[in-house]
């Protein structure tokens, strides 16, 4: 699936039923570095996956991104399936986004 996020398009993964978990991807993968986690988990949580921008199938406008872009864009994607709070996993890069997240959006 894709959604149109701060001007780009972002791919993403949505399964299941239940609490929401996010995974953040490490760099240059894509969420399909989590695909076993998902398998294991959508049985019992929904599970979220996405490309983060630059990555995978999401779009790459420019090769500069912030932390704070990508931080932007995970937002917009709960917005876009109206989340309004989730677990969230991160790994390398997507830790690192997911700090920025939680500074901007607590």
């Amino acid at each position: 699936m894709h959604v149109t996020v701060n001007g780009i398009s972002i791919a993403y993964q949505d399964q299941g039923n239940g609490l929401p978990i996010v995974f953040l991807h490490a760099f240059p993968l894509s969420r399909m570095m989590w695909a076993p986690q998902e398998a294991a988990l959508a049985r019992d949580f929904r599970v979220i996956t996405l490309d983060l921008r630059g990555h995978g199938e999401s779009d790459a406008p420019l090769w500069h991104y912030t932390l704070e872009q990508a931080a932007d864009d995970v937002l917009g994607l709960l917005d876009h399936l109206a989340i309004p709070q989730a677990v969230f996993v991160g790994l390398s890069m997507g830790g690192y986004i997911l700090f920025t997240f939680y500074q901007r959006y607590a």
